[in-house]
């Protein structure tokens, strides 16, 4: 009954984390309890006849369940490696450890041939998430070669340059968004995140509450921003030549 449980969790962590419409917990329940499917792989192999033989599952449903499974058939791999339901492997932590490594293969050639130690060197990763993510993937091994058969995982961009390259950021106080999306805002233009302030501390981002670090900061005579000076930073356009995207 545990393995059923942790396969359901499995199964329902996926397609929620891929917004996959119409796949809930009671039809991937159906699903296995039908003995239709025991892996998330299994899921890309459903026929319109496996899902229409379910209780209350008509044509229009079951199109719309394969429309959603088509949908996900492509996915960057830090989306592919946040659905597998690794634990402390959120969006960021996926993204980041996705721009290092940059494809499916060279993720699989460290976990297989690598150390704990190269994962570290990424800023934010500690060795207790590298080992998490490690045994997580090891873990699941056999279910991402299966998968990598089915569906495409392609290429992380590596690290975006932006408006922020070169440049160090730390957060602190009560912010209007969630901490991990200001982070990934910032790294998407190119900064850096770190935990602490110190003198080769570019900007402060400051919300309200914002303490010791605020303080710091400021006899330190690091800038500090506000949530809205930063995003209004980012909207701002580059400067330099136009790229292709921009014409």
């Amino acid at each position: 009954m545990e393995c059923d449980a942790r396969t359901a969790r499995a199964l329902t962590y996926w397609c929620r984390t891929l917004e996959m419409d119409g796949i809930g917990e009671k039809l991937i329940e159906a699903l296995l309890d039908s003995g239709m499917v025991s892996t998330i792989a299994d899921l890309y192999r459903l026929s319109h006849s496996d899902i229409t033989s379910l209780e209350r599952m008509g044509d229009k449903s079951a199109y719309n369940v394969l429309d959603e499974l088509e949908k996900t058939k492509t996915l960057n791999l830090a989306r592919f490696l946040h659905a597998l339901g690794i634990e402390r492997i959120g969006p960021e932590v996926a993204t980041t450890i996705s721009q290092y490594f940059s494809s499916l293969e060279r993720l699989l050639d460290w976990v297989e041939n690598g150390e704990i130690e190269e994962l570290t060197t990424i800023d934010g990763i500690g060795d207790k998430v590298s080992t998490i993510f490690k045994q997580g993937i090891l873990k699941r091994i056999d279910l991402i070669n299966e998968l990598s058969q089915i569906i495409t995982v392609t290429d992380e961009a590596e690290s975006a340059s932006g408006v922020f390259e070169g440049q160090s950021f730390c957060i602190t106080g009560s912010l209007s968004r969630p901490r991990k999306e200001i982070a990934l805002a910032i790294k998407n233009a190119g900064g850096k995140v770190v935990g602490s302030v110190s003198g080769n501390l570019n900007v402060l981002v400051a919300g309200e509450k914002a303490g010791s670090k605020l303080a710091k900061a400021q006899s330190l005579g690091v800038s500090v921003w506000s949530e809205e000076d930063l995003f209004s930073k980012i909207s701002e356009p580059k400067k330099g030549p136009k790229t292709l995207f921009e014409f």
